[in-house]
């Protein structure tokens, strides 16, 4: 196409102006068909989230459109209105394990904090960050790493956390392994101390995510999930309803944290055993 533009031009000397006006046009068209996307977001007819999601992570491979895509997923999830499908797809795939700090998983994790961290109340709950924070804590990439320390932080703060984090980043920042796998735990000991009552969702949200994990995955990731339910665990207050005066059972918030830990212990307990064993002790 950009070709017949050229060759449509009568006189020699304006061909490339007329090329580079072309592109410059093309560019803008394209820049237009993003806002044009998001658009469709809206009522009354939404695409389907999966469908929006799939378009943005392939565009997100676009080095010439990547910014525009990237603005216009932000727009998108900040929105007050955003769509709840969008918003769990959105966290879904920014789960999706990669060292690669350039990949559709990292760019996602990375509009996700953004998001969450400038505004005051976000479009994900407590629970759900802190699982996603906590698996990035022992990405390959600093500066993966930091933005899920900021992440976790600023849901700390919200949660009206009362102690500091500061150092926590520094450690996140550390090029060695063998230094910036201890924030994990480090940071697990502190949410779980100052955050107690949100325990059963954490619990919830981690056992779910394990179990969504293939057994030829991350093995880190999976040791380090495991590793941080020893600390939420003894912070879960399962209660009893009383049909009678004979009769108990466990009240169905109870009955579903019950059911999370012992799924995961199906899953984990051969691969994973002494974390599993410290659970129960």
């Amino acid at each position: 196409m950009q070709r017949a533009a050229a060759a449509a031009v009568n006189d020699p000397r304006a061909e490339s102006d007329s090329a580079e006006r072309f592109q410059h046009e093309t560019k803008l068209l394209s820049n237009a068909a993003v806002g044009a996307l998001a658009s469709l977001c809206e009522p009354p007819k939404p695409l389907e989230a999966v469908q929006i999601l799939t378009v943005f992570i392939t565009s997100f491979n676009l080095l010439t459109l990547r910014s525009s895509y990237v603005e216009a997923l932000r727009s998108l999830i900040s929105s007050r209105k955003a769509d709840k499908t969008l918003l769990g797809e959105v966290l879904r795939c920014s789960f999706i394990d990669s060292n690669d700090s350039l990949s559709s998983t990292s760019t996602l994790f990375k509009v996700l904090s953004e998001v969450t961290c400038n505004v005051d109340v976000g479009p994900y709950t407590f629970a759900q960050i802190i699982c996603l924070g906590l698996t990035k804590l022992y990405h390959a990439d600093s500066g993966i790493r930091q933005k899920s320390s900021m992440l976790l932080e600023v849901m700390h703060e919200h949660s009206s956390g009362v102690l500091f984090f500061g150092k926590f980043e520094a450690i996140a920042a550390d090029p060695s392994s063998s230094v910036y796998l201890h924030v994990h735990r480090l940071t697990t000991e502190r949410l779980s101390g100052e955050h107690p009552n949100h325990a059963d969702d954490v619990v919830s949200g981690m056992s779910a995510l394990l179990m969504c994990m293939p057994r030829s995955g991350n093995e880190r990731v999976a040791l380090l999930l495991s590793q941080s339910l020893e600390s939420w665990v003894p912070n879960i207050q399962l209660t009893l309803d009383s049909d009678s005066e004979v009769r108990l059972h466990p009240s169905s918030a109870s009955s579903r944290i019950l059911y999370h830990i012992l799924t995961l212990i199906k899953r984990c307990s051969e691969s994973h055993f002494e974390q599993v064993a410290a659970i129960w002790t």
